[in-house]
């Protein structure tokens, strides 16, 4: 059974940080088994 992970904060992620930063910890967490689940990504 994979765990769901919410990846959020308040305000969302920066244009940068959606860049550079998250596929890094998207790819690490889908890894280790997780979905990742990050709820402004179906937003915009």
């Amino acid at each position: 059974m994979s765990k769901k992970i919410y990846l959020a904060n308040f305000y969302g992620f920066s244009a940068q940080q959606k860049e550079l930063v998250l596929p890094h910890i998207i790819s690490k967490l889908k890894y280790l088994g997780a979905k990742v689940w990050e709820p402004f990504e179906r937003n915009n």
